[in-house]
């Protein structure tokens, strides 16, 4: 049972760092061609 909580906590901060990422990426879309 520890295995399965560790291995849900682990793809709980996959999928947060995932989002994470998807956001600064599409920050970066958005923010760059103004910046430029």
């Amino acid at each position: 049972r520890k295995g399965q909580l560790i291995a849900r906590i682990d793809q709980t901060d996959y999928s947060v760092q995932l989002q994470q990422s998807v956001a600064n990426l599409a920050s970066r879309l958005v923010f760059s061609p103004s910046v430029t």
